[in-house]
C-alpha cells in the first residue's frame, strides 16, 4: 500500500504542469523564492598587482549583509545574491575604498568582478570603477603578469596555450618554451643543457626519477589536461633547491574551480606511415597491458621465482643424471616467444575527463577537482638504419671510416599512458588554507625491434655473413605523488605568511622479460644458421626492477616590513628536508649451445623453435662418452654487482630578502646552505661503496629595475650545483637492447659547481604581449660528461675540469590587430635561442685520442647542447565564432649525441624541423571540434659521424605524419 501511495504521489508531481492552468502555475512560481546568484572575483593591489588577503567585499545596503573576506589568493565569493542592480564596496586598511555602482546580476548566474585597490590611507571619493578581466593561472595573460612580478628570470606555458598548440603531454608543451628542447620525446633540455642540469617538480615538490640511467622525470607521463601551467625558472633564488642550472621546471596541477564544471574529450589519430597497415611489430602480452601493467605473463618462470634456486652448470649436469634433469627442467621453463610477430597497427586514441566544484562546509569553501586521462599510442618505422664506424688508422692519415656494423632497422612500439588527479582545498578562515593533492601516472610500453645486415664487430663474422637480431622489451613506469600543504597569514604576529608542505612520491620502473636473440647465417655455399658467442651476445633474457621513494618537507615564513622609504619589503626564512631511497634489482639468463653436441638440429633461424621444448634442454645420453648431451641450456648471468641500494639525504636552510632599494629598483637574494649525503652500495660486496658528502653555500642576487610600469631590466648572479645520479655512481655495466647502448658506472664522480650570470630586458606592452631579450653565461667546475670507452661500446660518466656556456634568448608575442582590422584576430609568437658551449676534454679521453690524432682539439661542445633553438607560432582566434587555429614550427641545431674516445669521430644528432597545424571550432555552446596535423615536414631523425667532409650514418629513420580529430564537451 505504501509503495502505491508513493507511486501515486510521484505521478501527481510529474503531471502537475499538464493539469495546472498557466495562471495557477504563475501563482505557484510567485510563491517560490526567486533564484539567487553569485559574484566572484579577485582583489589585488592596483600598483603591484599582488593579491590582497583579508579585504572586505560586500553589497551596500543588503540586509542581512551579503559580504566576504578575500582569501590567501585574493579571491572572494558573494553567495545568495538576489537578481538586480547592486553596489559593491571593497575596503582594506591603508587602501582607498572602492565602490562599484550599477553592477547587474541576473537570477541563478555567477558573475565576475575583479577589484583593484589603490594603496592610499586617505579615502578617495568617487573612485573610478576599474573592471578587470579575470586572469587564470593557466592563461597566457595571467602567466605573463606573474612573470612580470617574479623575482627570478622565468618562462611559462599554461593550459590555454597547451590546448591551442595541441600539446597532449608536458613534454610536448615544454618544446614550445623559450630555450628548451625535448630529447627522445621525454627528456627536457633547458638552454642546451642536459637533464642532469634541470630539476622537475610537481607543485613545488621534487619528483623521483623514472629512469634507471638518468636523473630525469619522463615528462610524457604527465597528460596536459591535468596541468594548469608549467613554469621554468632560469635564475636561482635561495628559496628554491640549488640543484639546477639550466632551469627548474615546476608543473602546477589544475586547481578547483569557483563553480561547477565538467569536461569530456575524445580523440583519435592516424599516422601515414603505419596506421591501419600490416607489418606492425608486436609480441604476446598479458590481459592488463591496456592498463600499462603486466599481469605476470612476462614474469620469471615459477621454478626460478625462488632466488635460492641454483641452476646447475653444464660440466656437472653432463655427468650427473639428477643435475641433468634439473637443468633440463629449468631450461624448458621459459616461454618460447623470442621474435616479433606482425599485425595491422590500430589508430591512436585518447580520452580525458574532469569534474570540479566548490562547496560550503561549515560555512567555508571546500573546492575539489578530479581528472582522468588515458592515451594509447602506436609508433613504428621500417627501413631505418643503425650503424657503427671506427678509424682504421690515425685520424690524420685516414680518409674513411671502416664499418663495425651496418644494419637495417625496423621498430614498433605500443604505449599506454594514463593519469589521475584529485585535489581538495579548504579554507577554514580567509587567512588560512589547507590543500591535498594526489596524482598518479602510469605507462606501459611494448617495443619490438629487428636488425639485420653486415656485422664485423669483434671479428667473428665475414662480409658474406648476415647478422640478425630481435629485441622484445616491455617497460612499465609509474609515478605517484601525495602532497599536503598549508598557508597561514598570522596578522597578529607581524603579518607573518607561513607556508608548509609535505610530500611523498614513489616511482617505479619494471622491465619483465627483456628478450634478446641474435644469430647469423651464411649463404655461401648453403644457407646455415648459427650462433657465435665470441662475435656477439648469446640469446638472453633480463628481468629488471627499479623503485625510488621521495619524502620531502618544506617550511618557510615571510615577514613583511617597510624599508627606509616606507616601501613594502619582506624577509623570507625557511628550510627543506629531502630523502630519496632507491633499489635496483636485475636477474639475467643466457642460453648456450652444448659444445659436446656434434649433431645439433637445424633451427632454421627461427627463435621460436630455438626456445621450443624440442630444441631446448636435454638431447640424449651419449653412452660412449658417458655424457648427458644438451642442445641448448640456460645459465644464470652474474648480475650481483648490477643490484644496488642507494639513498640521498639533503638538509637545507635559507634566508632571502625581497625589497625595493629605490622606488623602481628591487633586490631579491640571499643564500642557501645545502648539506648532502649520498650512498650507493652494490650487492656485490667486493665493490666499494660510492659516497658523496658535500656542504654547499649557494648565494644568489637578483636586481630588477622597473624602467616603466610595463618594462623591466633584470640582472642576476648565483651559484648552483649538479649532483651525479645514483646509476652513474653504481659500478657496473648494463646493456639497453632497444636503445643499443651499454651504460657503465663511476663511483669516483664529484658534484659540479656552476656560476650563473643572467641579464634580461622585457616589455609587457599589452595583456598577452611580450618583447624580451636576454643573455646568460655559465661557468662549470668539474662538469659531468658521458663518454664512450676506447672501443666505443660502453658509455660512462666522468668529471672534466671545466666548461663554459653562454647564450642569447629572444622572445616576441604580439597581437596583430593594430596592423589592420583584417588582422584583428591574429597573433604571432616566436622565440629564438643561441647557445655556445666549450668543455675541456677529459685527460684519459685526450690520451686515447692522441693515439689516432697527434694534434687534437683540447675542448669541445657540451653533450646534448644545441647551438640554436627556434619556435614560430602564427595563430588565429575568433572568440565570437569559437574558431582558433595555429601553425607551429620548431627547429633545433645539430647537437652532440655521443662522445667517442678517438677511435671514431663524435656522433651528432642532425638539425630537425617540425611543422604542426591545429584547429579548434566550437560547434555548440558546450561542444568543440579539435583537429591537428603534426610533423607535416616528416624530417628524418638522423645521427651521424663526419670525417673530412664525408658523412657516415649512425642512425636514420622517419616517424611519419599524424592526423588527429576529436571532440570536447564542457559544462562551465
Amino acid at each position: 500500500m505504501k509503495k502505491l501511495l508513493a507511486a501515486f504521489a510521484l505521478l501527481l508531481v510529474m503531471l502537475a504542469p499538464a493539469v495546472l492552468s498557466a495562471e495557477q502555475l504563475s501563482l505557484v512560481q510567485s510563491i517560490s523564492p526567486p533564484p539567487t546568484g553569485r559574484i566572484t572575483g579577485k582583489v589585488v593591489d592596483a600598483e603591484t598587482g599582488e593579491p590582497i588577503i583579508g579585504a572586505r567585499v560586500f553589497i551596500e545596503g543588503s540586509i542581512p549583509t551579503i559580504g566576504a573576506l578575500s582569501d590567501l589568493n585574493g579571491n572572494y565569493t558573494l553567495r545568495n545574491v538576489p537578481p538586480g542592480s547592486h553596489t559593491l564596496v571593497a575596503t582594506y586598511p591603508e587602501h582607498a575604498t572602492l565602490v562599484v555602482s550599477g553592477f547587474a546580476l541576473a537570477g541563478n548566474e555567477t558573475s565576475q568582478q575583479d577589484l583593484s585597490l589603490k594603496p592610499e590611507i586617505k579615502q578617495v571619493e568617487g573612485e573610478v570603477v576599474e573592471v578587470v578581466a579575470k586572469v587564470s593561472r593557466g592563461s597566457s595573460a595571467g602567466l605573463l603578469k606573474d612573470r612580470q612580478k617574479a623575482a627570478a628570470v622565468s618562462d611559462a606555458i599554461g593550459a590555454e596555450e597547451m590546448s591551442r598548440t595541441g600539446s597532449s603531454d608536458a613534454a610536448q608543451a615544454m618544446s614550445k618554451v623559450t630555450g628548451t628542447t625535448i630529447v627522445d620525446g621525454k627528456y627536457v633540455y633547458v638552454r642546451g643543457l642536459g637533464e642532469r642540469y634541470s630539476t622537475t617538480q610537481l607543485n613545488g615538490a621534487e619528483l623521483p626519477s623514472t629512469d634507471p640511467n638518468k636523473r630525469a622525470v619522463h615528462l610524457d607521463l604527465f597528460a596536459a589536461n591535468l596541468i594548469e601551467n608549467i613554469v621554468t625558472v632560469k635564475s636561482y633564488t635561495p628559496d628554491k633547491p640549488g640543484n639546477f642550472t639550466g632551469g627548474s621546471v615546476n608543473m602546477v596541477t589544475k586547481s578547483y574551480p569557483d563553480h561547477f564544471n565538467a569536461s569530456l574529450s575524445l580523440s583519435s589519430a592516424y599516422n601515414t606511415q603505419f596506421s591501419l597497415q600490416e607489418g606492425f611489430l608486436t609480441s604476446p602480452g598479458g590481459h592488463q597491458d591496456w592498463l600499462g601493467m603486466d599481469d605476470g605473463a612476462r614474469g620469471i618462470p615459477d621454478p626460478l621465482q625462488d632466488k635460492n634456486v641454483v641452476i646447475p652448470i653444464l660440466t656437472t649436469a653432463s655427468r650427473n643424471s639428477e643435475q641433468a634433469a634439473i637443468l633440463n627442467y629449468l631450461s624448458q621453463s621459459f616461454n618460447s616467444h623470442m621474435a616479433p610477430a606482425r599485425k595491422m597497427a590500430p589508430l591512436n586514441r585518447n580520452f580525458a575527463f574532469s569534474l570540479g566544484d566548490q562547496l560550503q562546509v561549515l560555512g567555508r569553501p571546500l573546492g575539489f577537482l578530479g581528472s582522468l586521462s588515458y592515451t594509447r599510442g602506436f609508433n613504428s618505422y621500417a627501413g631505418g638504419t643503425v650503424a657503427r664506424y671506427e678509424l682504421p688508422t690515425s685520424a690524420s692519415q685516414s680518409d674513411t671510416l671502416d664499418p663495425s656494423f651496418i644494419l637495417n632497422d625496423s621498430k614498433s612500439s605500443d604505449e599506454v599512458v594514463w593519469g589521475a588527479l584529485a585535489n581538495f582545498t579548504y579554507q577554514p578562515h580567509p587567512k588560512h588554507e589547507l590543500k591535498t593533492n594526489y596524482m598518479y601516472n602510469r605507462s606501459g610500453e611494448s617495443v619490438a625491434r629487428t636488425l639485420s645486415g653486415l656485422f664485423l664487430q669483434g671479428g667473428g663474422l665475414g662480409e658474406s655473413d648476415v647478422y640478425e637480431s630481435r629485441v622484445l622489451q616491455y617497460t612499465e613506469r609509474s609515478l605517484g605523488s601525495f602532497q599536503l600543504s598549508g598557508r597561514h597569514v598570522l596578522q597578529s604576529l607581524l603579518g607573518v605568511d607561513l607556508n608548509w608542505s609535505g610530500s611523498l612520491a614513489k616511482s617505479a620502473q619494471d622491465e619483465p622479460d627483456i628478450r634478446y636473440f641474435s644469430n647469423h647465417y651464411s649463404v655461401v655455399p648453403d644457407t646455415e644458421y648459427t650462433i657465435k658467442s665470441n662475435a656477439y651476445l648469446t640469446p638472453r633474457r633480463y628481468y629488471r626492477d627499479l623503485n625510488e621513494d621521495n619524502a620531502e618537507f618544506n617550511l618557510d615564513f615571510s615577514i613583511p616590513f617597510k624599508q627606509w622609504a616606507g616601501l613594502g619589503a619582506k624577509l623570507k626564512l625557511g628550510g627543506q628536508l629531502l630523502r630519496k631511497e632507491r633499489t635496483y634489482r636485475e636477474r639475467g639468463y643466457e642460453f648456450l649451445l652444448d659444445p659436446n653436441n656434434t649433431s645439433l638440429p637445424d633451427y632454421g633461424g627461427d627463435p621460436e623453435y630455438f626456445f621450443s621444448d624440442e630444441f631446448v634442454g636435454l638431447s640424449h645420453y651419449d653412452s660412449t662418452r658417458r655424457l648427458y648431451v644438451f642442445n641448448s641450456y640456460v645459465q644464470a648471468l652474474n648480475t650481483g654487482r648490477s643490484n644496488y641500494d642507494a639513498d640521498q639525504n639533503i638538509s637545507a636552510v635559507f634566508g632571502m630578502l625581497d625589497f625595493p632599494i629605490l622606488h623602481k629598483l628591487r633586490f631579491a637574494g640571499g643564500a642557501r646552505l645545502e648539506i648532502t649525503r649520498m650512498n650507493v652500495a652494490s650487492k656485490d660486496t667486493s665493490l666499494a661503496k660510492a659516497r658523496l658528502s658535500n656542504d654547499d653555500w649557494l648565494p644568489s642576487a637578483n636586481l630588477i629595475y622597473q624602467l616603466r610600469p610595463d618594462m623591466n631590466l633584470r640582472t642576476s648572479y648565483s651559484r648552483t650545483l649538479a649532483r651525479p645520479e645514483f646509476r652513474e655512481l653504481a659500478d657496473y655495466s648494463t646493456f639497453d637492447f632497444a636503445g643499443d647502448v651499454i651504460y657503465g658506472g663511476n663511483p669516483n664522480l664529484k658534484r659540479t659547481l656552476i656560476h650563473n650570470y643572467d641579464l634580461r630586458w622585457e616589455y609587457f606592452e599589452r595583456p598577452s604581449e611580450l618583447y624580451s631579450i636576454g643573455g646568460f653565461y655559465k661557468r662549470f667546475i668539474d662538469p659531468i660528461e658521458r663518454i664512450k670507452s676506447g672501443s666505443h661500446k660502453e658509455t660512462s660518466s666522468r668529471n672534466v675540469p671545466e666548461a663554459n656556456v653562454y647564450g642569447l634568448e629572444l622572445e616576441v608575442r604580439k597581437r596583430l590587430d593594430k596592423m589592420g582590422s583584417f588582422l584583428q584576430h591574429f597573433q604571432v609568437g616566436t622565440n629564438f635561442t643561441l647557445v655556445h658551449s666549450k668543455v675541456d676534454v677529459d685527460s684519459v679521453e685526450l690520451a686515447i685520442i692522441r693515439a689516432f690524432d697527434p694534434n687534437p682539439k683540447l675542448t669541445r661542445q657540451l653533450q646534448g647542447q644545441s647551438p640554436y633553438i627556434f619556435n614560430l607560432d602564427l595563430s588565429y582566434g575568433n572568440y565570437k565564432t569559437g574558431t582558433t587555429a595555429s601553425l607551429l614550427y620548431n627547429v633545433f641545431g645539430e647537437r652532440l649525441a655521443e662522445v667517442n674516445r678517438g677511435d671514431a669521430p663524435n656522433i651528432f644528432e642532425q638539425a630537425r624541423g617540425q611543422l604542426d597545424f591545429t584547429l579548434s571550432q566550437r560547434i555548440w555552446n558546450s561542444v568543440t571540434f579539435k583537429g591537428s596535423v603534426k610533423n607535416l615536414l616528416d624530417s628524418e631523425y638522423k645521427r651521424s659521424y663526419t670525417l673530412k667532409g664525408r658523412e657516415y650514418i649512425q642512425q636514420l629513420y622517419k616517424k611519419g605524419r599524424t592526423l588527429s580529430i576529436g571532440f570536447n564537451w564542457a559544462i562551465d
